[in-house]
This record gives C-alpha cells, sequence and structure tokens, in this order.
C-alpha cells in the first residue's frame, strides 16, 4: 500500500482509517449489547482485519506517523462513532 506523502493525505488517511474504525467498534458494541451473534461477529471480523492492516501500515510506514494523520485519526474517531449509532438505530432497531 502506497502512503500519502501530503500532510492533507496523511490527515485524509487518518481520519477514513478511524472513522471506520470506531463507527464499526460502536457498531459492534451496540451489537453485542442487543445480543445480536451474526452482527457482532461481522463486526468483530471486520474491526480485527482493519485494525491489523492500519497497525502494520503505521508500524512499517514512518511517513504515517505524523501529526496531520494524528489529528485525522482524532476527528475521524468521533465522527465515526457518532454516526456509527444513527445508522445502527435505524438498522439494529431501538
Amino acid at each position: 500500500m502506497t502512503v500519502p506523502q501530503s500532510k492533507w493525505g496523511q490527515f485524509l488517511f487518518g481520519f477514513v482509517s478511524e472513522f471506520v474504525s470506531f463507527f464499526v467498534i460502536v457498531a459492534n458494541s451496540r451489537a453485542v449489547a442487543q445480543g445480536s451473534y451474526q452482527w457482532t461477529a461481522a463486526t468483530d471480523a471486520f474491526f480485527s482485519l482493519q485494525k491489523f492492516a492500519v497497525g502494520k501500515l503505521m508500524i512499517d510506514k514512518k511517513e504515517m506517523r505524523t501529526w496531520a494523520t494524528g489529528l485525522g485519526t482524532i476527528m475521524g474517531g468521533t465522527c465515526g462513532s457518532l454516526c456509527s449509532i444513527f445508522v445502527t438505530k435505524h438498522l439494529y432497531g431501538a
């Protein structure tokens, strides 16, 4: 996987990466709380895959350990959690 060289690209990578991550974490938490085996398994598997890939990239590529990426991860995580609550309320019900 190629690493963004620009600060804007690094920010976007961090944002999207953590948006997805936190979206899945919140979806997983809500699935567990509701006792949904299917959604729990699906979100667990997706989260594990995504975290492995991003973790490996962050360890292997020094260019990904920047303040721009960090800011993107903070903002992406927050937005991902909020969006997941909205989506899962409609998807899971309640």
